[in-house]
């Protein structure tokens, strides 16, 4: 559901904005330009826009190579609206990994956040996957219906 879709984070550095970590590429080494990374900082935060409510299941996350630390006390978080404030904590805190590993992460939202409370914390991984499925809208509910004879 977050390929291609609008990222932001609360701070770039290095070069690496939050839409690398939903361009698809998997890779988790540095070198292939597919990383984000804020500068150390309090509370930084990442969060994805999946442009319309979806019934999320569970987030994959690739950590970068050689710094499986810095995802540890990471929240995965899901909302409605484009507020923080309003997110409810879906996964976490998370302990540091190597690699890809899959969170079940269960709800309805059209944004999903990651924060990593406390200060002095880096965003910096490679990839972020949202699976699930569309919520289905009844573009019907609630209209005046008519038809054209009753018997």
């Amino acid at each position: 559901l977050s390929e291609g879709k609008t990222a932001t984070q609360s701070a770039t550095s290095h070069e690496a904005p939050a839409p690398r970590a939903v361009d698809g590429n998997p890779s988790a080494d540095w070198g292939s330009g597919s990383c984000v990374h804020s500068p150390s900082s309090t509370d930084p935060w990442w969060k994805v826009d999946l442009e319309t409510t979806s019934r999320i299941q569970r987030v994959a996350i690739t950590e970068r190579l050689g710094y499986p630390g810095r995802i540890e006390g990471a929240l995965i978080m899901l909302s409605d609206t484009d507020d923080l404030q309003s997110a409810n904590t879906c996964s976490g805190p998370l302990e540091g990994f190597v690699g890809r590993k899959e969170f079940a992460c269960m709800g309805d939202a059209r944004y999903v956040w990651i924060k990593i409370p406390g200060s002095g914390k880096y965003l910096n991984f490679c990839e972020v996957e949202v699976y699930g499925d569309l919520v289905p809208v009844r573009l019907s509910e609630g209209k005046t219906a008519t038809q054209s004879a009753t018997s």
